[in-house]
């Protein structure tokens, strides 16, 4: 191995003991509060070999949902294309929560970074590799309702208004049941009643 190519395989590596190290802190109930002089100190490094990595603390939030969103990218995209488009959406809706409740601190940063979108101190890579990934899981949804409505599968509306409550019912849910409101709700019982109440109110057809 050339010194170009170890020199890489130490940056790589650095990144991801920075992103670790910040994932931790922000497991904290206070980790709106965690400092990128906090990141460097869990680190052990100094925090200018930080900001060789990331522009900011909104960066690292946001590369960490980049990792995680590209692992639900790929379980969404994964699902089998010759299922009828009801039984689609449901293995993406269960792919998309299992995927997603999987890490209560990804979930809060996924959250975060959706919120404060407009106000991300990112680099255009970042940025954009953002917008991209979040374009593809939508597009990718949108394409099987589409499909749907088009075989008399879903109700005949459009498909922005069964995308936007499903999305609507997912997240929200996903949010509430994760912050602990509702104790008493078993969560993998409770997506199989999302499941089939996200079919019934898009006016699904047999599959």
């Amino acid at each position: 191995m050339g010194v170009a190519e170890r020199k890489a395989r130490d940056f790589q590596r650095r990144e991801g003991e920075i992103l670790s190290a910040a994932l931790s802190l922000f497991g904290r109930k206070d980790w709106q509060s965690v400092t990128m002089d906090d990141i460097a100190e869990t680190a052990e490094i100094g925090k200018g070999t930080i900001y060789k990595h990331f522009k900011s603390k909104d960066e690292v939030c946001a590369r960490l949902v980049l990792e995680h969103s590209r692992g639900m990218l790929d379980r969404i995209e994964a699902v089998d294309r010759g299922l009828p488009p009801t039984e689609r959406i449901g293995a993406m809706v269960r792919a998309f929560w299992n995927h997603s409740m999987g890490s209560p601190e990804l979930l809060r940063l996924a959250e975060y970074c959706d919120f404060a979108e407009d106000t991300l101190k990112l680099s255009p890579a970042v940025a954009q590799e953002y917008e991209s990934i979040k374009a593809r899981i939508n597009g990718a949804v949108a394409a099987v309702l589409q499909e749907g409505v088009s075989q008399g599968r879903f109700a005949d509306v459009p498909v922005s208004y069964i995308h936007l409550i499903g999305w609507a019912a997912l997240l929200g849910s996903r949010q509430l049941i994760a912050s602990g409101q509702f104790p008493e709700v078993d969560p993998d019982h409770y997506l199989e009643f999302l499941v089939a109440f996200l079919l019934r109110g898009a006016g699904a057809g047999p599959a």
